[in-house]
This record gives C-alpha cells, structure tokens and sequence, in this order.
C-alpha cells in the first residue's frame, strides 16, 4: 500500500509543474459570478455576449485542483475571463470654422 502512495505523490508532483501560473486580472466564471453576487448561468450568457463583441477574451489555463479528502489532486483545463479596455482615444476638440 505504501508504493501506491509514493507513486501517487510522484505523479502530483509531475501534474503541479505542468500547471500553468493564471495572472490576476484572469477569472473564472465561478470568480465573476461571486464578485457580481450573481448565478453563474446568467453571467455566462453575459459573459458570451461581452466576448461576441469583442469587449472580453477567454483563455484556457491548465490549473492544479485540490481533490477532496480522498483525492491527491489533477490537472485540469480551465476557462478564465478577462475584460478588454479599449484604449482612451484622444479627445476631440471643436475646430473653429474660418472664412479664408
């Protein structure tokens, strides 16, 4: 029984270092529904239509999940979201008309 432990923390050793490090403006849909205080559902529609518009990306990030009590863990492949800011455009002033 003990071999199958080690070979069990090998292999969690190897998928932790396949992981994929998610920089913080990325979220899920889970991180955007909590922070919005809203059912996941509906910002997935949302979501969706943010991306359709070009105001949104998503990206696959292959992330390292902690299983429950009876689970060592494994790798997974996730979506995480991120808002497109359009650059700021200069502001555009009035031009004075003159007779030439």
């Amino acid at each position: 029984m003990k071999e199958k432990v080690g070979w069990a923390e090998a292999i969690q050793k190897a998928f932790a270092q396949e992981a994929e490090v998610v920089p913080p403006e990325w979220k899920t849909l889970k991180q955007v529904a909590a922070e919005l205080g809203m059912n996941t559902h509906h910002v997935c529609r949302k979501m969706a239509m943010l991306i359709k518009l070009g105001r949104a990306e998503v990206r696959t990030f292959r992330t390292f999940s902690k299983g429950g009590p009876r689970r060592l863990g494994y790798l997974r492949a996730n979506r995480h979201y991120r808002l497109i800011i359009p650059a700021e455009r200069p502001a555009v002033g009035f031009q004075k008309r003159g007779r030439s």
